[in-house]
């Protein structure tokens, strides 16, 4: 742990503050640089988001002044609207100072440190939550200049510099303020090299994706199984064969639907519902477990989308006994509510490190109850796109709080091969994921070059 030093005119003590990489850091920005190191409260107004209490649920509507949080901030730079929410045009008027607009950053005050996005033109205007700051009216340089700054490995160590909290890293509107970044003329030319290193990110991470879905329709191909289009209608009243008889609703769809699981009824491995063969959101015996058991604890975002990966935490019983979904090791975990079951969000908890774990109470719960079931099979069935889409023809609930019932998965026209021959196909699906993982490694590599070239040209630029 860092030495705790107070700063040269009475600053907080922080830990990291008056470190000598972070001071030697400054002085080097400040040789370089010279008068052209200003702050980025020299070159744009910094504002904070609302107070928590600000928005209420009661402000919360299906459609209206789009509300970004944490979630909508992109790692790489760009909002991300998977998961947008909307507030009543009263309450965002309320809190128009906290509102943003294309040629805006936005930052998050907690989390990955320098994690901020360029605010782009798909809505005329956002409110921000109590968890994002803002930086409006930039001058001297421009947005993707000072996303790309913070996104570099200076801003980040900048960003540590300033850093206060013990479990939790938090910034604040000052230290985004106090923030020193140079006003420099080669702005375009620097930020093409960010755009470059990006499109060649989010190209890798295409091709990743390509290589897995491609590998869970070609399981369905060997299994005589060719997808429908979707054509989404916006109108369809339709009764839904057997997953929802006797229920008569409107959903873009439900054709879809209806035409694959006619198609896997007709395919001749087909061998009845799910139900039969496995267990749906079972009940697990936790009868052994007291409440200093350790168990492991799996939250929503700790499960990636369509690729199998889950980052495993272990908690005391005592603090999960209520208010999760308990699975035990060898289960598949399946999200169900929107956005998340749309993205795909679903593992196998082969490797649980516990025999008992608990997640969150939006993952339906599946576990084989037959030996003819190969479960990685399982998991490459329910992970394909096209069956996602399907799952889509039951949600239930509001528009943001939209959720797949456990019928889906009971009732699910189930197609089962040969166990060798589940295992084939399976098999096959997770080499194509070992190598969508080399690309999203490769990816992952090329966009930190991106910004470390970034940093060098900045550098090497204020030398000259």
């Amino acid at each position: 742990m860092f030495a705790v030093k107070w700063g040269e005119v009475g600053r907080r003590a922080d830990v990291n503050y008056n470190h000598p990489a972070y001071t030697n850091l400054v002085e080097k920005l400040s040789g370089i640089f010279g008068s052209s190191l200003k702050t980025i409260g020299d070159i744009a107004d910094v504002i904070c988001g609302p107070f928590g209490t600000a928005i209420t649920n009661s402000d919360y509507t299906e459609s209206g002044i789009p509300l970004l949080r944490i979630t909508n901030i992109g790692k790489q730079g760009h909002l991300d609207y998977t998961d947008l929410k909307y507030i009543t045009q009263e309450c965002a008027d309320s809190l128009s100072r906290t509102q943003v607009s294309q040629g805006d950053v936005v930052i998050t005050q907690r989390g990955t440190l320098g994690q901020c996005a360029v605010v782009d033109n798909r809505y005329n205007v956002c409110n921000i939550s109590a968890n994002l700051i803002a930086v409006k009216n930039i001058s001297e340089v421009n947005a993707e200049f000072v996303r790309n700054y913070i996104l570099s490995p200076i801003g980040v160590a900048l960003l540590q510099r300033m850093q206060s909290g013990q479990v939790q890293g938090k910034i604040t509107t000052q230290d985004i303020s106090e923030l020193p970044i140079p006003v420099v003329s080669d702005v375009n030319k620097l930020n093409s090299v960010i755009a470059a290193g990006y499109a060649t990110f989010s190209e890798k991470l295409r091709q990743a994706d390509d290589v897995v879905e491609q590998s869970k329709d070609a399981m369905f191909a060997e299994l005589g199984v060719d997808f429908p289009e979707l054509k989404p209608q916006t109108y369809i009243y339709s009764r839904l064969g057997d997953i929802r008889s006797g229920e008569i609703f409107c959903n873009k769809n439900v054709g879809f639907a209806e035409k694959l699981f006619d198609l896997l009824r007709e395919s001749k491995h087909y061998v009845g519902e799910l139900k039969g063969f496995i267990n749906v959101n079972p009940r697990t015996d936790v009868s052994t477990l007291t409440d200093n058991s350790v168990i492991t604890f799996i939250p929503m975002p700790a499960v990636e989308a369509k690729n199998n990966q889950v980052e495993y935490a272990t908690e005391e019983y005592r603090r999960v006994k209520t208010g999760y979904t308990v699975f035990k090791r060898g289960d598949l975990l399946w999200a169900k509510i929107t956005p998340c079951m749309q993205n795909g969000k679903s593992c196998l908890v082969t490797g649980l490190p516990t025999e008992i774990g608990f997640g969150s109470t939006e993952f339906h719960i599946m576990r084989a109850k037959s030996d003819k079931v190969y479960m990685p099979f399982i998991w490459a069935l329910f992970s394909n796109e096209h069956v996602l889409q399907s799952a889509q023809a039951m949600f239930n609930g509001s528009a943001g709080q939209q959720r797949v019932t456990d019928r889906f998965l009971r009732e699910f026209p189930l197609i089962l091969p040969e166990l060798s021959v589940q295992k084939t196909l399976a098999d096959k699906v997770f080499t194509a994921l070992d190598t969508a993982r080399a690309l999203r490694a490769e990816a992952e590599t090329e966009w930190a070059a991106a910004k470390a070239r970034f940093e060098r040209e900045l550098l090497a630029g204020g030398d000259e």
